[in-house]
């Protein structure tokens, strides 16, 4: 008996199981969402970058690395308009309210 070989198959791709649908949400229900929802993203995305920006500040070891102030100037250049653009992108639309503030974890 002789063995015929057989092409190998390629692997198939897992089941994905459909997404359950989010409950549709009524206007104040998605309004009354709104301040939690920022408050959440903001400590989080805050936090991110206050991190991201105390690493870049290790960089500031000579022992440890070689700069000059051209590499300074182009390393915070950006980081520095990038923050007056999106504190600008808020000027525009700041709510005066007294509501939950805000928290960065340092």
């Amino acid at each position: 008996m002789t063995a015929t070989k057989q092409a190998p198959q390629a692997p198939q791709a897992p089941k994905v199981e459909p997404k359950a649908e989010r409950p549709k949400l009524t206007k104040e229900q998605r309004a009354a969402l709104r301040r939690p929802n920022f408050v959440r993203l903001a400590n989080a995305r805050g936090n991110k970058a206050l991190s991201a920006i105390t690493a870049l500040s290790k960089l500031a070891n000579p022992g440890a690395y070689d700069y000059t102030e051209a590499d300074v100037a182009a390393l915070f250049g950006p980081l520095i308009e990038a923050l007056k653009n999106a504190e600008g992108a808020f000027s525009a639309r700041v709510k005066t309210t007294t509501k939950e503030a805000v928290s960065f974890v340092k």
